[in-house]
């Protein structure tokens, strides 16, 4: 595997489908991997955390609520 698929591989992993849509303007921007290892090691840390922002957003509206009553 060449080093562009390599990376073509780690954005389809990510679901980056506006950097996928215009992959053969950019794979060779030399932006391209540092931004794949900053998201892939956003994702592993909030993995690590425990809740996802869909999660804490869930968490929010329950405390609200328990506050109403």
């Amino acid at each position: 595997m060449t080093p562009l698929e390599s990376l073509r591989r780690r954005a389809e992993t990510l679901h980056l489908h506006g950097l996928l849509a215009h992959w053969p303007e950019l794979a060779d921007s030399t932006w391209v991997e540092p931004l794949l290892a900053w998201e892939e090691a956003e994702r592993a840390r909030r993995s690590l955390d425990g809740s996802s922002p869909s999660q804490q957003a869930q968490l929010c509206c329950n405390y609200r609520f328990l506050l109403k009553k």
